[in-house]
């Protein structure tokens, strides 16, 4: 069974952060993605999502650190996240996070599904106080966007200034960029001078940026066309419901490029649902 696992450790003690994730009613706190409320009824606890209802059944063992939270549509079909809460030398504590990918788990929903959870351990780790996180660097085959630019400065500080990209390869030929917490990359490079063969006749030239566009997913859309619009970054669309199941607004980058800015929507026209192969995968 495909897994991956993050461990996060944080100044808190064994007992704080055991107490806290043991405890179902704490699930709307951390795991915002995967839950907005949760109910104790007469048969057990039931959490809703965006999406539907679950049940869950949380089994803890304090002594050994065991926290297996099992959620599904009912009790004969649940899926497992099994947490570890460990304790450290001056009074911290370590959490390891398992995410495991069913069979009717396809690799993009797995691949998302991890996303999520990395980005709530952030938010854990800033609840205690801050903390170091090790976790896989990701899932499956990983895609970099490269871009054969004439300004290779204005595209390097626009994406790092707007976007929180940084660089880690500045030459005057070629720029790489990798935005930190996604692991997003992008690299510029310069075309080839005239005369010079090139590697690739597809990087001779720079892109006038037709017939391509980038998608930055963010939680906000809104926020983040504000923020944007207020350092100065002029849009070709404001934030809008799109059929497909986003919402977006829409730029270009000093290349031309078209940026949608983009946040998941549970609104997608039943004219693209027929065409969703894999579910909980936006078109």
């Amino acid at each position: 069974m495909n897994n991956r696992t993050i461990t996060l450790t944080v100044s808190a003690g064994f007992e704080e952060v055991f107490g806290f994730f043991a405890d179902p009613e704490s699930l709307p706190l951390w795991a915002t993605h995967f839950c907005q409320s949760v109910e104790k009824r007469d048969d057990g606890w039931v959490i809703r999502s965006a999406r539907d209802e679950m049940v869950l059944v949380v089994d803890t063992h304090e002594a050994g650190g065991c926290i297996d939270m099992y959620a599904g549509p009912d009790y004969d079909h649940l899926h497992m996240m099994p947490m570890r809460v460990f304790s450290l030398p001056a009074g911290k504590a370590a959490i390891s996070f398992t995410l495991l990918q069913y069979p009717e788990t396809g690799n993009r929903a797995f691949y998302e599904q991890y996303c999520m959870l990395l980005d709530e351990v952030r938010a854990v780790a800033e609840r205690f106080g801050g903390g170091e996180i090790s976790a896989p660097e990701g899932v499956g085959t990983k895609a970099t966007v490269g871009i054969v630019s004439n300004d290779l400065a204005s595209s390097r500080d626009f994406y790092v200034k707007h976007f929180g990209f940084r660089a880690v390869f500045d030459a005057p030929c070629y720029v790489h960029l990798v935005e930190p917490d996604s692991g997003s990359e992008i690299g510029f490079l310069a075309p080839v001078p005239e005369g010079e063969a090139a590697a690739q006749p597809a990087m001779a030239k720079a892109t006038t940026g037709e017939g391509v566009w980038l998608s930055l997913a963010v939680k906000d859309v809104d926020a983040e066309f504000e923020r944007l619009y207020g350092e100065g970054l002029r849009f070709l669309e404001k934030p809008t419901d799109q059929p497909w199941g986003e919402r977006t607004c829409a730029l270009e980058d000093p290349n031309g490029v078209l940026i949608y800015v983009s946040q998941k929507i549970d609104s997608m026209d039943d004219s693209f649902k027929e065409f969703v192969v894999e579910e909980s995968v936006g078109v």
